[in-house]
C-alpha cells in the first residue's frame, strides 16, 4: 500500500506526465530484433508478393514450353506408331491406299477424343506413299503441325521452327 500513498501524494502535473513515477527499465532486445513480434507489416507482405510475382513471371514461360514439348513428344510417338501401322498394312495389302488409321491413333495424347485431343492425326495416302500430319488443336505451338512421310522424312509447318528443334 505504500505505492498507493505515493501516487496520491503526487502533484497534478506529475499525475499527468508521470515524471515522478518510477520508470520501468525497457527490456533489452538483441540488435535487429523487431519492435513488435505479433505479425507482418504491410510493407513486408507487399515485398513478398512482389518477389513471388517476379518469380512467376520468369518461371511461367519455361513451364509452358516444357508442357508444349511433352505434348509434341506424345504426338510424335503417335505419328511413329501410325507409321508402323501403315507399314504393316502395306506388307499385307501391297498398297497404302484405302488404309484407315484405327481410332486409337487418330488423336494425341493416346486415349483422347476429338474434344480433349491436343493433336489430330490425319492421313493422306496413295498406292505407294503417305503423309501423316499431327495438326495442333487449340492454342498455338511454336512448331505448328508435325508431319511424317513414308520415307521417314520429318517436318514442321511453322515458319521459324526448325525440324531439329521440334523433332527430338
Amino acid at each position: 500500500m505504500k505505492g498507493v500513498a505515493v501516487r496520491s501524494s503526487l502533484c497534478r502535473l506529475c499525475r499527468l506526465c508521470r515524471l515522478c513515477l518510477p520508470r520501468r527499465r525497457p527490456r533489452s532486445r538483441p540488435p535487429g530484433a523487431a519492435m513488435s513480434e505479433r505479425g507482418f507489416t504491410l510493407i513486408e507482405l507487399m515485398v513478398v508478393v512482389g518477389i513471388v510475382a517476379v518469380l512467376v513471371t520468369l518461371a511461367l514461360p519455361g513451364y509452358q514450353e516444357t508442357i508444349d514439348r511433352v505434348r509434341r513428344a506424345q504426338a510424335q510417338s503417335q505419328l511413329l506408331e501410325a507409321s508402323q501401322f501403315l507399314e504393316r498394312h502395306y506388307v499385307a495389302q501391297a498398297t497404302y491406299a484405302n488404309a484407315v488409321l484405327p481410332a486409337g491413333l487418330q488423336f494425341s495424347p493416346p486415349g483422347s477424343d476429338a474434344n480433349t485431343a491436343r493433336y489430330r492425326i490425319a492421313l493422306v495416302a496413295d498406292a505407294v506413299s503417305y503423309t501423316l500430319t499431327a495438326a495442333r488443336q487449340g492454342d498455338a505451338d511454336r512448331c505448328g503441325n508435325l508431319t511424317l512421310r513414308h520415307t521417314g522424312q520429318r517436318g514442321v509447318t511453322a515458319r521459324n521452327a526448325r525440324v531439329e528443334n521440334c523433332w527430338r
